[in-house]
């Protein structure tokens, strides 16, 4: 299935955006710390995904939603993504933010600017399954 974002709002540039797929999934996990087996078995079950990298005024930030075949594998690849990227810390997190959403079986991240999050949480939320 392929995912695609809409476009970013007014004033925010997408630079660019691609498909991971399970085996791009499963590296991302892998170089973010992730045991081999977990990081195979949290990306077993993709079922589609597009990710952007969006430039803001008040930054870039990360934008990525992903579909699974079942509410147990998105279940278990939100489980993966949550230790892969934890909480920023300290002074970062008075600037950029993480947030995670698992709606069914659609995950969606966002690592942004905290003024940009509202923007990127809509543009994950608008995505379409074509």
């Amino acid at each position: 299935m392929r995912l695609v974002l809409p476009a970013p709002p007014e004033g925010a540039k997408t630079l660019m955006a691609t498909t991971l797929g399970e085996l791009g999934t499963r590296i991302v996990l892998l170089a973010k710390g992730a045991a081999a087996k977990d990081a195979a078995d949290a990306a077993a079950g993709w079922g589609g995904d597009t990710v952007a990298l969006v430039s803001f005024p008040e930054g870039e930030a990360v934008v990525w939603t992903s579909a699974w075949d079942t509410e147990e594998d998105a279940k278990a690849f939100l489980a993966a993504l949550k230790a892969a990227f934890p909480a920023l810390p300290g002074e970062e997190a008075a600037r950029r933010t993480r947030g995670f959403v698992r709606r069914g079986t659609t995950v969606e991240f966002v690592e942004a600017p905290l003024d940009a999050l509202p923007a990127t949480v809509e543009m994950v939320r608008k995505a379409e399954r074509r």
